[in-house]
């Protein structure tokens, strides 16, 4: 097949200097609505609390201070009273969601303390859905479920973990803490935690 280049098009790319990193922070900006928070993906004006939660940490972390606030600020403004922040197109609060809150929260307390209720009750939500045995629990798994009928892996609630484990830390409240290792201690005697079945519901996204 032959191809035609666009010389335009690469004279363009050869003056574009910014770091990937960068690039990285101007998309998002991009797809950030007004007001609002992260869209789910380039071709919806749908947003996502989850992964804004864990985007206003990047954010902060390289320096983008102000935008981190401003998204924190929403979160909290679409924060549900027990806690939680519910799936992209849903009205049905997710654990997993929630915990992405915190990661976000984290990050920007210490500056922007007016955001420590709303970190607190989204621990609060989240520890509850801890069950003894370490098992996480949520109300839903509608969104997870996949085209094929098979559904993402209940091992992604791994990620559920670090982020209330820090918060029980920092906030000194050991309920959060110990909520947080006994769902760690429960996914260790899982014997094919680390076998990743070829499968999509298997996503080394949740893993890494």
């Amino acid at each position: 097949m032959l191809t035609i280049t666009n010389p335009l098009h690469n004279l363009v790319k050869s003056f574009d200097k910014r770091s990937p990193m960068q690039k990285a922070v101007d998309w998002i900006k991009a797809h950030r609505i007004p007001n609002s928070g992260i869209t789910v993906h380039h071709k919806t004006k749908m947003v996502t609390p989850e992964v804004t939660g864990y985007i206003i940490e990047t954010l902060y972390d390289v320096g983008e201070k102000e935008l981190a606030f401003d998204l924190a600020r929403w979160e909290a403004s679409i924060q549900k009273p027990d806690g939680s922040i519910v799936a992209p197109g849903s009205d049905i609060p997710y654990t997993f969601d929630t915990a992405q809150l915190i990661r976000g929260y984290l990050a920007v307390v210490d500056e922007l303390p007016e955001i420590k209720p709303n970190l607190i009750a989204a621990c609060d939500y989240t520890e509850q859905h801890i069950d003894k045995d370490g098992v996480v629990l949520t109300d839903s798994y509608d969104m997870w479920k996949l085209p094929d009928g098979s559904m993402l892996h209940e091992y992604g609630n791994l990620y559920v973990l670090p982020p209330l484990l820090d918060a029980g830390e920092k906030l000194n409240v050991p309920r959060y803490t110990n909520a947080a290792r006994a769902g760690m201690d429960n996914y260790r005697k899982k014997a094919d935690l680390l076998e990743f079945k070829s499968q999509l519901g298997m996503l080394s996204h949740y893993f890494g």
